[in-house]
């Protein structure tokens, strides 16, 4: 059993040390918008730049490596051309991100499936290149876009996570019953 002394040192590495990490952070510079996936985290500055840190498996913290981060550290790629603007939008995965740049065009970076390639760093999206992208969500393996005409899934489908073609199966792109929800209410 742990002395009342370690336990505290336990507590504090644990469950400070993130924290700690973030309000140094803060200290720096202000924080616009943040996301956590499972292992990892996003911050984003007023001045657009995008720190992460966490699990840096399968590239998931854009830093062209898989070395976990255990302080805040600044992606590159969003430095000059791609500083993120302040309408900009964020979603973090289990293993994967999105940030949205300018004039909403998607760029993503980490491992989306089990069974895909992972990306180091962040890169558009050529897939939905001309979309202007108005919310972008994702979970464990899958992801949500919605744009101005159109919303699409995808990603694995073991439990219904996606609506794509009969029993959740197939590869096509269609509008999933929640996004056509927030069409209907248009928060799309």
């Amino acid at each position: 059993m742990l002395s009342p002394s370690l336990k505290a040192i336990s507590f504090l590495t644990v469950r400070l040390f993130p924290l700690l990490t973030l309000f140094t952070l803060l200290s720096l510079s202000k924080i616009s918008k943040i996301c956590c996936g499972s292992t990892h985290s996003l911050a984003v500055t007023e001045e657009g730049h995008v720190f992460s840190w966490g699990s840096g498996s399968y590239g998931k913290l854009g830093h062209k490596e898989q070395k976990d981060e255990f302080r805040p550290r600044r992606i590159e790629v969003f430095k000059d051309r791609f500083v993120l603007p302040p309408d900009a939008l964020i979603a973090c995965g289990d293993n994967s991100n999105f940030a949205t740049v300018f004039q909403r065009q998607l760029m993503f970076w980490g491992k989306m499936m089990p069974n895909s390639e992972a990306t180091m760093y962040p890169k558009l999206h050529e897939g939905l290149s001309g979309w202007t992208i108005r919310h972008v969500d994702c979970g464990y393996a899958t992801a949500a876009v919605c744009a101005e005409e159109s919303s699409v899934s995808w990603g694995q489908a073991h439990h219904q996570e996606v609506r794509a073609g009969r029993g959740g199966r197939g590869g096509r792109r269609r509008l999933t019953r929640g996004a056509a929800r927030l069409r209907a209410q248009g928060q799309e």
